[in-house]
């Protein structure tokens, strides 16, 4: 079990751990876009419509919540770019853990923003930005992880790459053709089913439990990529002894 969650989340990647890293990233990210919006009325991930929604605000002249609105989606990209730091710095020490480090402070920020929500008086604008810094970090993770073959919140791209797919299906000829688009299809199909099933067990959870929700996510980001961290910790621990 071990063993597969180091592979799971190590720098050595196979189109295996790709597609699990992402069944199950995906899965959190339509739980936390369906269970925040239950708690603060506002999707995180859904960086179009929020696009669009700073525009429908400007042009009824209601510039304060489009500000608030972009600020959302630059608390996205700047998820992406934290990732993209921690990956390249990561890389060049040479550490296997250069994405489980972004998923274990992706667990750690899920479980401070969550107690910091039950035990102060929050505004609800700082945990909707919290959460668009966490759907653009994560997305950046699975995007680099699998060379831009999987992402876990952009269900638009998803859909429109399994439109493509299935456009292949009916133009194509050659069997060995058929077999690798089939293979596409169905790895776009997985993960949107899983961010829809995220979405639901996210949004029933909520309404059963509330913010311990995002407890359980943290949780389950937590277990699968602190193996891997603790690794790479315990190997320079014994590297800095040696010398």
């Amino acid at each position: 079990m071990l063993k597969r969650i180091l592979k799971l989340t190590g720098k050595n990647r196979n189109a295996h751990n790709n597609i699990t890293l992402g069944i199950i990233l995906a899965f959190i990210a339509g739980s936390i876009n369906a269970g925040g919006f239950s708690i603060v009325d506002n999707y995180t991930s859904h960086v179009t419509g929020m696009m669009s929604s700073a525009a429908a605000h400007i042009s009824v002249k209601e510039y304060l919540n489009a500000f608030l609105v972009l600020s959302y989606i630059s608390c996205f990209v700047f998820g992406a770019t934290f990732t993209a730091i921690i990956t390249l710095t990561a890389q060049r020490h040479h550490l296997n853990s250069q994405y489980a480090i972004a998923l274990t402070l992706e667990s750690i920020i899920i479980m401070a923003l969550s107690l910091v929500w039950i035990f102060s008086d929050i505004k609800i604008p700082y945990f909707i930005a919290s959460l668009c810094f966490l759907m653009g970090l994560q997305n950046a993770l699975i995007t680099k992880a699998s060379s831009a073959i999987i992402r876990t919140t952009h269900i638009s791209g998803m859909a429109t790459d399994l439109g493509i797919e299935i456009g292949k299906y009916i133009f194509l000829k050659k069997d060995s053709e058929i077999a690798s688009n089939l293979i596409d299809a169905k790895r776009h199909m997985i993960i949107i089913l899983s961010f829809f099933a995220g979405g639901i067990v996210g949004a029933i959870s909520v309404n059963f439990i509330g913010i311990y929700t995002f407890f359980a996510l943290a949780t389950l980001l937590f277990t699968i990529s602190m193996p891997t961290v603790f690794k790479d910790l315990i190997i320079h621990i014994k590297i800095f002894k040696h010398d």
